[in-house]
């Protein structure tokens, strides 16, 4: 009898000692992503004012935002900082245009939706498109690597990978001035830097599940490096927009936007 007990208990250690071999492997977690923390605010350095009054139509502004391929997990995150970057760069302009002393006449969706009342009352009609484009390039890539000493009792244990890289960032804002009554084009400017924002990011990442393979991203410092950047093009834009909207330049194109009007009116030939 005692020896079928010995083997009984040999034969258990054997076969739950088998069994952990099989146990299914624990991923690290990557940690957490903090909320990026930036803010989209201007304000007018130069209280240049016009000293005649006129009035600006607006059409709302149109965006084309690029982003890149390499935003694993994450592109919700870049879609709302560039959301709340358009946003914001959209309500600092108008409050530059006021500033300056012009009169603003609603925002358009199209200028299609113009009415005869709206466009007679206006000096200019004023559009304006912002194009963004997000690249990404990746420095290197870790995967998940089994930590040593693992698997011999209970579950293979990896820990996280890592990814280095770096953005870069293009953008181009156009302005663009019309006659309101004719829709005919009398100014543009166009916004750019030479050479992109560039700025470095890193993230951890972790299977899940080693059935499924999903993958969970943390310590990601991409929404905050893209929200750096932004800001950077956010201030540098619009110091520009505010150089470029003159009240002494728009008095003179305003005479040009009268004469345009009244040759379509036929009362100059």
């Amino acid at each position: 009898m005692k020896k079928i007990t010995i083997c009984l208990f040999i034969f258990g250690s054997v076969f739950f000692s088998g069994c952990g071999a099989y146990m299914a492997p624990t991923f690290e977690d990557p940690g957490n992503t903090a909320v990026p923390n930036y803010q989209f605010n201007y304000s007018v350095q130069d209280q240049k004012n016009l000293k005649v009054p006129l009035t600006f139509l607006l059409i709302s502004p149109s965006y084309s935002v690029v982003y890149p391929q390499l935003w694993i997990q994450g592109r919700d995150d870049l879609q709302n900082i560039v959301k709340n970057f358009s946003k914001a760069i959209e309500g600092d302009f108008n409050e530059l245009m006021v500033d300056r002393g012009f009169r603003l006449i609603s925002l358009l969706k199209d200028q299609a939706m113009a009415t005869y009342s709206q466009r007679e009352q206006s000096t200019f009609a004023l559009k304006s498109r912002i194009e963004i484009e997000v690249n990404a390039t990746q420095n290197s890539f870790t995967e998940p690597k089994e930590q040593l000493g693992s698997g011999l009792i209970g579950a293979k244990n990896f820990s996280y990978g890592v990814a280095t890289g770096e953005f870069n960032v293009k953008y181009k804002i156009y302005l663009e001035v019309y006659e309101p009554f004719t829709w005919q084009l009398i100014w543009v400017k166009t916004i750019e830097e030479q050479e992109p924002k560039t700025i470095s990011y890193s993230y951890n990442w972790n299977y899940t599940d080693s059935k499924t393979m999903a993958v969970k991203i943390g310590t990601d410092s991409r929404p905050q490096s893209l929200a750096n950047v932004l800001m950077e093009v956010y201030q540098n834009t619009l110091s520009k927009c505010e150089v470029f909207i003159d009240p002494d330049e728009f008095t003179i194109l305003a005479r040009n936007a009268d004469d345009i009007r009244k040759k379509a009116q036929g009362v100059v030939k």
